[in-house]
């Protein structure tokens, strides 16, 4: 939003205070400190996606559907924790290919994870 100009002619920007967290986001903070806990306890530490310039350790999660369309109630409670572990580089490269194929990259990725874990059980 923009003001006055200043003495050099330059417009100056009024400060807007943050939004307090929403409802969404503390829901997300909630889901994902029980995520980490899970991930850490399965031993998913790093990226699960290892894309070529992979950062294998810098990782958080990406979710099979865009946050804003995880939809209400049960199917809400279901997409928010169908998520990967992965790198800022690798969920750069699935998110610029759009929600379908990020989607189907998430749930091939979680099937192989899951696949792996019960061979090795």
């Amino acid at each position: 939003m923009r003001s006055k100009n200043n003495k050099l002619g330059h417009a100056r920007l009024r400060r807007r205070r943050i939004r307090a967290r929403g409802k969404k986001t503390r829901e997300w903070e909630r889901v994902r400190a029980e995520l980490k806990r899970e991930f850490e306890r399965r031993g998913i530490t790093l990226c699960e996606l290892g894309y070529a310039g992979c950062l294998m350790d810098e990782c958080g999660f990406a979710h099979a559907h865009k946050r804003r369309n995880l939809g209400k109630g049960e199917e809400r409670d279901r997409r928010i924790r169908t998520v990967i572990l992965c790198c800022h580089k690798c969920h750069w490269e699935i998110e610029r290919l759009g929600e379908e194929k990020m989607s189907e990259i998430v749930l091939q990725t979680i099937a192989e994870r899951e696949s792996r874990i019960e061979r090795a059980a």
